[in-house]
C-alpha cells in the first residue's frame, strides 16, 4: 500500500508526500525485521533524484540494485530509473559518482534511517 502512495505522490510532484510515504515503508518493513528492499530503496532513490539530490539519489540506486540482484529480481524494476540514474550521475563528478555507488552498495533498510532521517515509529 505505501509503495502505492509513494508512486502516486510522484505521479503528482507531491515529493514531500512521497518522501511521507517511502518513510512510511521503509519503517514498516523495518518493523517486520526485513533488512532489504530494493523497491522501498529505488522510490526513495526517484525522490532524491527529483528533489535534485543526486548525491542520494545515486547512493540509493545502487543499494536499490544490489538488493534487488542478491534477490533474483530484475534490474531496474522502474522504468524512469535509467533517465533518473543518467541525470543524477551526469550532476556528479567521476570519483563522486563511484564513492556513491561503492557507499549504496552497502546500503541496508537500516541505515537509510540512519543515514536519512527517516521516521524511525512503527507505522499506523
Amino acid at each position: 500500500m505505501s509503495g502505492v502512495a509513494v508512486l502516486a505522490a510522484i505521479r503528482g510532484g507531491d515529493l514531500a508526500a512521497g518522501l511521507a510515504w517511502s518513510d512510511r515503508m521503509i519503517t514498516h518493513r523495518l518493523v517486520l525485521g526485513v533488512s532489504d528492499g530494493p523497491v522501498a530503496l529505488v522510490l526513495r532513490a526517484t525522490l532524491a533524484a527529483l528533489a535534485g539530490e543526486p548525491l542520494t539519489a545515486v547512493r540509493l540506486y545502487a543499494a536499490a540494485r544490489t538488493q534487488a540482484l542478491r534477490n533474483g529480481l530484475r534490474w531496474p524494476v522502474v522504468p524512469s530509473t535509467p533517465d533518473l540514474f543518467d541525470r543524477a550521475t551526469g550532476a556528479l563528478t567521476g570519483a563522486e559518482v563511484l564513492r556513491a555507488q561503492a557507499d549504496g552498495e552497502r546500503l541496508t533498510l537500516a541505515d537509510v534511517v540512519t543515514d536519512l532521517g527517516v521516521a524511525e515509529s512503527a507505522p499506523t
